[in-house]
């Protein structure tokens, strides 16, 4: 193997993602896929879905507020 090679960030299933993202069900997670609101992921199949979890931590911290309005940018 050649050290200067990165390995690639490993895939998450749906249940790995949940465990990533606090008080998240799958349907709203799903909801949030329909919707394009949700953290970026990848469908290989119409019905496998991966995630992985750099970009769920880029979703989370695009949602990152110091106050309640929605109208208002951290």
């Amino acid at each position: 193997m050649n050290p200067d090679k990165q390995q690639p960030e490993p895939f998450l299933s749906i249940d790995q993602a949940l465990e990533l993202i606090p008080g998240m069900t799958r349907t709203h997670l799903a909801q949030l896929r329909y919707d394009g609101t949700g953290p970026v992921f990848y469908k290989p199949t119409p019905r496998t879905v991966f995630y992985r979890a750099s970009d769920i931590y880029k979703w989370l911290e695009a949602g990152r507020r110091t106050i309640t309005a929605d109208n208002v940018e951290a």
